[in-house]
């Protein structure tokens, strides 16, 4: 029998259908999610913001067959919680997503050009993930590296592990992430006009920097 397409499924339906999936991933019941997952015609779709939720609740409560059936099948990952693995060392359900397809250097956010950053402050997790191929190059929204926020804040101990890992100081924006925060929340955006000359430059506490000295690339 054909399964029903999302398109033919109305809004309350599926949001039931929504509802009763993350309810099967709180009480570990992965036929239940299977049935309605197909039900939702959410394996038509590749991809799922609808199921963050619901992913979210498996792997809290730690229902790994569920995570992988989820996440495998396209449910969107809240990237807080690859944050919160890193924060808790949980070296366990880094490794099962890696397994399962998520990327060490993928965005995790405008101005996080990856996961490495969020490691800076933890030796083992960082040569951990330098081990499995992370990179200390690739670049935000705002064009800042893992290697940027290093050598902004990271001591040169940190600094000289990620310059032997391949680290580039010629790439990107030398930013501290406060920096961005702080352009970001204030839009402290300014510009100003010489004759036919003109610079951007953003204000924060105490001082302003032209966008022209901190680009290095």
């Amino acid at each position: 029998m054909e399964q029903p397409s999302s398109t033919d499924i109305g809004i309350m339906p599926l949001l039931r259908i929504k509802e009763g999936i993350e309810k099967a991933c709180e009480a570990n019941d992965l036929e239940t999610v299977k049935r309605l997952f197909v039900q939702g015609g959410y394996h038509t779709r590749g991809f799922s913001l609808d199921l963050v939720w619901a992913l979210s609740r498996a792997i809290e409560k730690r229902h790994l067959d569920i995570v992988t059936y989820l996440y495998t099948n396209g449910a969107y990952l809240d990237q807080r919680v690859i944050i919160n693995f890193i924060k808790e060392e949980d070296y366990k359900m880094l490794e099962m997503f890696r397994t399962l397809g998520w990327d060490l250097n993928e965005n995790m956010g405008a101005y996080d050009p990856s996961a490495l950053p969020f490691a800076l402050g933890n030796p083992r997790m960082m040569h951990w993930m330098l081990d499995r191929g992370v990179d200390p190059n690739p670049r935000c929204a705002f064009n800042c590296t893992p290697m940027s926020f290093a050598i902004c804040s990271a001591p040169p101990s940190v600094i000289g592990v990620l310059f032997a890992a391949g680290g580039n100081m010629t790439a990107g924006l030398l930013f501290a992430r406060w920096s961005i925060e702080a352009l970001i929340s204030t839009s402290k955006l300014t510009t100003s006009t010489r004759g036919h000359t003109r610079t951007a430059s953003w204000t924060a506490p105490r001082f302003t920097v032209p966008l022209s000295v901190v680009t290095l690339a």
